[in-house]
């Protein structure tokens, strides 16, 4: 996906990959269309800013990749790690780099704060 660029990753964590599939009852795929229209969804209806990849649950839903059960629904919503645009709209890119190493986060996490 051009626009769930946080997902990509060379090295996946094995544990992620472990975990998806033994707690997952499917997986699906979503153009990055339904990508965009989650994430303007979020802002619009909800006053919530979501980055690409942290709207993907949303994505599903919507396109109809995912069809829930009757009765209430709840997606999760992540990542606010958006620019805005000239007219306040979240812009589609990243605001920092971020490192493509499964596990560094927090050590992510502590240089920005250092950087501050």
């Amino acid at each position: 996906s051009r626009q769930a660029r946080a997902l990509d990753s060379a090295d996946p964590d094995p544990l992620a990959g472990e975990l998806a599939a033994r707690l997952l009852d499917e997986r699906v795929t979503v153009a990055d269309e339904d990508i965009r229209r989650a994430v303007g969804v979020y802002a619009r209806e909800y006053r919530q800013t979501a980055e690409p990849s942290g709207a993907l649950a949303l994505a599903a839903v919507l396109s109809g990749r995912v069809r829930p059960a009757p009765g209430p629904v709840g997606v999760v919503l992540s990542g606010g790690n958006v620019t805005a645009d000239a007219g306040g709209r979240p812009a589609l890119t990243t605001g920092r780099e971020t490192p493509r190493a499964p596990g560094r986060w927090a050590e992510a996490a502590a240089q920005a704060q250092a950087a501050e």
